[in-house]
């Protein structure tokens, strides 16, 4: 437990005015005693305590059939685990408040509402009946040692060596983590990582130009498929089958000859991948006859020439291009999701006003003078808060592996000594915040 913030005015509704904040309380001298039944014995002083970690919980809200439709087949699925990445390392010890921030007070968007949100509209009446213990009012934000700087976080990536996936329902605790607009990025946001069991655990793989999965059997086929039909792909083979014939005539022009080529892919299905390798092979089959339509007998093809060779390389080099494989070992795929402080309710992002997406702070937030009041705490996680996570819905697979963030600049939004001393601790309860979260 550390100290806590108190403002001595509300906000809510309306501005506050000359409100006054205390995060460090004093006591006075002759508070502090030197046996546990003095202490116990003295009238008690006044501190006001919260938690010093924020509590991440990911619950599974998802109701009916659990499935996606991938093309023309579906895949059914389960909540398989979370784990927390992107942490902060470094933290004060009590929470850190800036009285001269303007958007202290920073009131909601007009056009949704008209609440201010960083102190809350409701006090907390202590009820020991002495008359010495006063009310106040929470505060909602703070600044962490990292605020305003691109922060150096424990970029941990989920599934790594040691790190224990939590179940649905379990609770992990955080550091806190905020950051002003300008930093309000996903390589400076704290996240989970959900992951989700597809196909009943069984591996299955998906291609790039197509919206449909493949299973372990077919895979292969399926790619070998995809790539002879690529133009490039298609002419080298077109014109290797020419070549062929065309040298074995030269060498013998009394026989018939037949020449065949055909591809074979082999895909990498030995790890999760969102772009597994494959390789792409062909095979040039000839065949000679003294009489046409008479029995064929094999024949050793000739050697490529140059060009051919050349030819191939460029016909692999674009099949590489246009087809990415990916490979859903055990059918797991991986969900980031950024967690949301202030959220859609306090400080929503609304392309309606103007402000649409793009790739900048700038394009995203909006101007230097208006997006701190409009969007400051929209992410990041604040001490003594509790953030659950409610999965509503799954609409589409996620990484075939788990993503790491850090460098990601890419905004959040696109188009979260023991003394004895006679004192009454007041606990502030856990703010639950809820975030609703559908891909």
């Amino acid at each position: 437990m550390t100290n806590s913030p108190i403002s001595d005015k509300a906000a809510g509704d309306v501005a506050p005015s000359g409100e006054k904040l205390t995060t460090l309380v004093k006591l006075a001298d002759d508070a502090i005693k030197v046996t546990e039944a003095a202490a116990k014995n003295a009238p008690a002083g006044c501190v006001y305590v919260e938690r010093a970690a924020a509590k991440v919980t990911v619950n599974d809200a998802i109701t009916g059939t659990k499935q996606i439709t991938l093309g023309t087949g579906t895949l059914t699925y389960v909540i398989d685990g979370w784990q927390i990445i992107n942490t902060e390392p470094k933290f004060y010890n009590a929470r850190q408040i800036e009285q001269t921030w303007d958007p202290l007070f920073s009131q909601y968007w007009q056009g949704k509402n008209t609440t201010y949100r960083f102190i809350s509209k409701y006090s907390f009446a202590p009820t020991l009946g002495d008359g010495t213990h006063t009310t106040g009012y929470r505060t909602y934000f703070a600044k962490d040692l990292q605020y305003d700087a691109a922060a150096t976080l424990d970029h941990q990536v989920a599934g790594e060596t040691g790190r224990t996936w939590l179940a649905a329902g379990d609770r992990a605790f955080v550091p806190e983590n905020t950051f002003d607009v300008d930093h309000q990025t996903r390589t400076n946001t704290t996240q989970v990582t959900l992951r989700v069991k597809f196909n009943g655990g069984d591996d299955f793989f998906t291609i790039s130009d197509d919206a449909n999965y493949y299973l372990t059997g077919t895979i292969d086929a399926t790619v070998a498929a995809k790539v002879q039909a690529l133009y490039n792909v298609n002419k080298f083979m077109e014109d290797l089958k020419q070549y062929e014939l065309d040298e074995l005539k030269i060498e013998n022009p009394s026989k018939y000859y037949k020449a065949t080529v055909t591809l074979t892919a082999t895909v990498d299905k030995s790890a999760a991948k969102d772009a597994a390798p494959y390789t792409v092979t062909y095979t040039l089959a000839t065949q000679s006859s003294d009489t046409e339509g008479g029995t064929y007998a094999d024949c050793t093809a000739k050697a490529l020439s140059p060009a051919l060779e050349a030819a191939w390389t460029a016909a692999k080099a674009e099949a590489e291009a246009a087809l990415t494989v990916s490979c859903y070992k055990g059918g797991l795929s991986y969900y980031n999701i950024r967690i949301q402080h202030f959220g859609e309710y306090e400080t929503p992002w609304d392309a309606a006003r103007g402000v649409q997406p793009g790739e900048t702070i700038e394009q995203i937030y909006g101007a230097t003078t208006t997006r701190t009041a409009d969007y400051l705490g929209r992410y990041g996680v604040v001490r003594d808060n509790w953030y659950n996570l409610s999965i509503d819905g799954i609409a589409k697979l996620g990484s075939a592996e788990p993503k790491p963030v850090n460098g990601d600049n890419t905004p959040d939004d696109e188009i979260q000594q023991e003394y004895y001393i006679s004192a009454h601790v007041h606990i502030l309860p856990w703010v639950l915040r809820t975030q609703h979260v559908s891909f």
